[in-house]
């Protein structure tokens, strides 16, 4: 489910330029963003190693797609790349 939020804030972020007031335009894409990156944020607490402040963090995390896409082939980012 959290990758179908992110695919649909994808979504919304590659078509946001229909929307033609500029107040509303960055209302929707702060929105968007923030979902998007509580959705990251929760996968990688879930599915990687803890963060450690004073460690490299290389370890994998999860697929970061930061555009429209199926899942259906996306390595893992590192877990400093997610976060």
């Amino acid at each position: 489910q959290s990758y179908n939020a992110i695919n649909a804030t994808n979504n919304i972020l590659k078509a946001i330029d229909i929307i033609t007031d500029p107040a509303e335009r960055n209302l929707v894409k702060g929105e968007a963003l923030l979902i998007r990156g509580v959705c990251y944020f929760e996968l990688v607490r879930l599915f990687a190693q803890p963060f450690d402040a004073a460690g490299t963090n290389a370890g994998l995390g999860v697929p970061i797609v930061l555009e429209p896409h199926d899942f259906s082939e996306v390595e893992r980012a590192t877990i400093a790349e997610v976060y």
